[in-house]
């Protein structure tokens, strides 16, 4: 866990913006890069998976999820698997749709909407000065690297072009690096054969 406090003095050290009082950059810009890294890594790693689930009828087909989501992930009615598909009012097959605000699903055709919806979606995430992320340790460097690429895409000059261009390459390791790492526990990673010692 670390908290968002900690993580902007991380990134303050890196930028050598350590002057307190004459910070070149505001606590607030640093927030919103930091809400931008965040936001791509949720998306790209599905880190805040929400269940919801809601009693449907024909009259009651529609499920608000608290927050915008950034991906459908799977939806049952009655433990039966629906498929996410484009709203179409004459829809003939079962199926669950999205409106264009995302945080609204709805069962359609209305007529087939009965019994219990459980969906699954990636939710976005906003970050305070006082938020806790309780991945953050595992996300710590993505996140350093990606507010530095924004900040130092500020001022474009030769030196932070260059700059931008190193912690582009140190990101994209630590993605794959995350990558790695999470498809590690999702997959069986070796195989007991006859032939292993």
């Amino acid at each position: 866990m670390i908290t968002i406090k900690d993580l902007i003095a991380k990134i303050r050290t890196r930028l050598r913006d350590e002057s307190e009082g004459e910070f070149r950059f505001r606590d607030s810009e640093l927030l919103d890069a930091l809400n931008t890294a965040y936001l791509d890594l949720n998306y790209q790693f599905k880190l805040n998976i929400k269940k919801y689930t809601k009693q449907v009828s024909q009259t009651d087909n529609v499920l608000q999820t608290n927050k915008m989501f950034l991906s459908f992930e799977k939806a049952y009615l009655n433990n039966t698997p629906l498929s996410f598909k484009a709203y179409d009012e004459k829809a003939k097959t079962l199926q669950i749709s999205s409106f264009s605000d995302f945080q609204s699903l709805i069962i359609l055709p209305s007529t087939a909407a009965n019994g219990i919806l459980e969906v699954f979606v990636n939710e976005s995430v906003k970050l305070e000065m006082d938020s806790i992320l309780s991945s953050g340790d595992f996300l710590e460097n993505a996140l350093i690297f990606s507010v530095l690429i924004s900040i130092f895409q500020i001022e474009s000059n030769e030196s932070n072009l260059q700059r931008v261009g190193f912690y582009e390459n140190l990101y994209k390791k630590e993605t794959d690096r995350l990558r790695a790492l999470i498809s590690g526990t999702k997959e069986a990673r070796s195989f007991q054969t006859y032939f292993n010692y």
